[in-house]
């Protein structure tokens, strides 16, 4: 049997079908932009949604905000306090 799931997003109290926003074009792939300073008004933390095609690198970079990295798909290497680790 085939489960579907629909994931929802409620920004301000209205609810956003993920699969239905739009994604942006960035240099490592696709993200789609769930919570920052205009979507909520969070001044402390970005949730992105992003899609990266495999082999594609993303340069060693720092937020003024706090990051969470969630791999639904497949792995990758992130570095974590100057360790390098797979996730």
């Amino acid at each position: 049997m085939t489960q579907i799931i629909t994931v929802a997003w409620f920004i301000n109290m209205k609810a956003y079908k993920i699969d239905e926003m739009t994604s942006e074009k960035v240099q490592w792939g696709f993200h789609k932009i769930l919570v920052d300073s205009k979507t909520v008004g969070s001044k402390n933390l970005i949730v992105k949604l992003t899609e990266m095609p495999p082999g594609m690198e993303h340069s060693t970079h720092k937020h003024k905000v706090e990051e969470v990295i969630i791999v639904l798909e497949g792995e990758g290497i992130h570095e974590d306090a100057g360790e390098l680790r797979t996730s």
